[in-house]
């Protein structure tokens, strides 16, 4: 099969696939990656909370809903099972984690700076008394 074939009109927008075939197992793989991928966000010791949990979000709903493709593949459901479906959540997976990279990019250096002119005010306030 080349390219063309795979991209054509009556190729993608075929609302039922045939079940059998061999990329469930790729699939799957795929999919329980990004919900482990997910997991291991969520569960790391991170000092910037707001950036593990946008990574958390968009690895754990990519995962999930490439498991209701893969269910509505197996069990034939049209148009949730159909190719068209899996290259829309490539493309969402695709751009929402591109969105976010450019928005860590952005936000983490200046995150890392103002913390560094803290500490350093920090350093030279006198430390409080604790009450005995």
């Amino acid at each position: 099969m080349t390219l063309n074939e795979i991209f054509s009109k009556s190729y993608l927008f075929d609302s039922n696939p045939p079940r059998e075939s061999r990329l469930y197992l790729p699939l799957i793989i795929l999919f329980s990656l990004l919900v482990i991928m997910s997991i291991t966000v969520k569960l790391l010791p991170a000092k910037l909370k707001n950036v593990t949990n946008r990574y958390f979000t968009a690895f754990l709903a990519s995962g999930i809903l490439g498991f209701v493709y893969l269910f509505g593949r197996y069990e034939g459901l049209p148009w949730v099972g159909a190719r068209i479906t899996l290259v829309a959540i490539g493309l969402l997976v695709a751009i929402w984690v591109g969105i976010i990279l450019a928005w860590t990019v952005r936000f983490v250096p200046k995150k890392i700076r103002e913390e560094q002119v803290e500490e350093r005010y920090q350093r030279y306030l006198p430390k409080s008394k604790t009450a005995k």
